[in-house]
């Protein structure tokens, strides 16, 4: 666990580099720098970002995020998902649009009405 990984700690992420377990980091914004140390390492350790700072800790509630950070740091721990089929379909231009005073339906040929 690291507070300044980019910063005073990167010797800590250098040595972390020499396995081969995945390695999560929780700053999207400095990527390019850790990929980059882990290139010059020949690193084979998978790596995974997670954005906590978007994602939980601007906010009003910043303060009360920890859980929330956990839980994004948790699941970026877990292994990829299996690739899902493709699907193909064919659009029939159909949309439903809610809001909240009012709820319009709209087929093919109004749709394309609406933005004449």
């Amino acid at each position: 666990m690291a507070s300044q990984l980019c910063r005073r700690e990167v010797n800590d992420y250098l040595q972390t580099l020499d396995g081969t377990e995945r390695i999560v980091i929780g700053c999207t914004q400095e990527e390019p720098l850790f990929r980059e140390l882990a290139e010059m390492k020949s690193s084979v350790a998978p790596l995974r970002f997670v954005n906590i700072r978007e994602t939980s800790g601007w906010s009003d509630e910043a303060r009360h995020t920890t859980a929330k950070m956990a839980a994004l740091l948790a699941a970026a721990r877990l292994p990829d998902p299996e690739p899902v089929p493709e699907v193909e379909y064919q659009s029939e231009a159909a949309s439903c649009c809610l809001a909240r005073r009012a709820a319009c339906c709209h087929g093919r040929a109004s749709w394309s009405a609406s933005f004449r």
